[in-house]
């Protein structure tokens, strides 16, 4: 008979009350039931007894602008899966470790999970403006303009299921000063002489020929990048999230307002996404040095540029996720929780395209025939 362990019987019961103490919860006051962060009401609220309990919010904040990448390059990413217990009920389950709120699926109790001391903790966060249903009347609207869409489709999408989830961002500032080499093309025209055939007869005609006059030149251009934005998920979802965020927007980190949602850790680490950023802030630079030669034709040969100073934010931001099955093929949209905006694709009705097309040439043949009536 296998015997009793009591010293593993107490090292597990004090690793699942760490892990419980990991997380956060907030029962009502009043009947002890989950209170959840209501966007409309800007707190927290019960769906239970309809209490709520306001924020503790500081009145004048800024979100803060880091500058040390080097620690920050040290800091863990998120691999496998870890083991989550749960206050309420005792049931303990297992958590994709990209994921920063869950709820218990045993009670349906929400768990904010604390983030580990060595990942870069988001500083910031934009909190849902919109509830579950102006979401759905946000994708509703959408979708009535989608005019190619079968009539159907809207039983089908609307009998999916919503999911609040704040997404990982990193934003990037940097003040750049690039040297750059360049060849400038201005256009200049030549006469030149060409023959044609006209009625049967050759004839020549002068045409004016463009040609390019190439110069070396060189110069500075500076610009200061301001809250790049680099998603920090690798997302496999066929339909990119809107990204159109007011950043002033921004409030202080707190667990509060992760009840009731879901949240993503970040996969894409600090470093990787700066990269990511640089790609952006090349292609814009290039941009500059373009308008800065001011010529027909530019090619860009040489570029040195030169950062003055970096810092960056760790951030999430809401949105609102759907997806939805038609004949077979699955389709996903995303709606802003911030502003509402809408992005994603929808089926389209085969039955409309053809009708629509049949329509377009009836016009067609119509306009011609009306035209050749008229020129009788």
């Amino acid at each position: 008979m296998e015997q009793f362990d009591i010293e593993q019987f107490e090292g597990d019961q004090a690793e699942e009350q760490a892990q419980a103490e990991q997380t956060h919860i907030f029962p009502c006051p009043s009947c002890g039931a989950d209170m959840n962060y209501d966007p409309a009401k800007a707190m927290l609220a019960c769906e239970h007894c309809g209490a709520e309990q306001a924020m503790d919010l500081p009145e004048e904040w800024q979100a803060e602008e880091l500058t040390c990448f080097e620690d920050a390059k040290h800091a863990r990413m998120w691999e496998g899966t870890r083991q989550v217990a749960c206050e309420s009920c005792g049931a303990s389950w297992v958590l994709d470790a990209t994921s920063a709120a869950s709820a218990c699926p045993f009670c349906g109790r929400a768990h904010v999970n604390a983030l580990d001391v060595d990942m870069v903790t988001p500083g910031a966060l934009i909190p849902f403006a919109l509830n579950k249903k102006q979401a759905e009347s946000k994708f509703k609207e959408w979708l009535q303009k989608r005019r190619f869409s079968p009539r159907a489709l809207g039983d089908e999408a609307f009998s999916s299921h919503w999911r609040g989830i704040y997404f990982p961002y990193w934003t990037f500032d940097a003040d750049t000063a690039t040297q750059y080499t360049a060849n400038a093309g201005h256009y200049y025209y030549v006469p030149v002489t060409r023959t044609r055939v006209v009625d049967g007869k050759t004839e020549t005609y002068t045409a004016q020929e463009r040609r390019t006059r190439w110069t070396r030149v060189s110069g500075q251009v500076s610009r200061f990048f301001n809250d790049i934005l680099i998603r920090a998920v690798k997302l496999v979802e066929k339909a990119a999230a809107p990204e159109c965020f007011d950043l002033s927007a921004l409030r202080p980190y707190l667990p509060e307002f992760l009840s009731g949602f879901l949240a993503r850790r970040y996969e894409i680490g600090l470093e990787e996404g700066y990269q990511q950023a640089g790609e952006v802030m090349k292609r814009q630079i290039r941009d500059d040095i373009v308008r800065d030669v001011n010529a027909d034709e530019v090619q860009v040969l040489g570029v040195n540029t030169e950062v003055r100073s970096r810092s960056y934010k760790h951030i999430l931001l809401p949105l609102w996720g759907n997806h939805y099955t038609y004949r077979g093929k699955k389709y996903d949209v995303w709606v802003n929780g911030q502003n509402g905006r809408v992005s994603g694709k929808a089926p389209l009705s085969p039955g409309k395209i053809i009708f629509a097309v049949l329509l377009g040439i009836g016009a067609c043949v119509a306009l011609v025939y009306a035209i050749s009536y008229l020129t009788k």
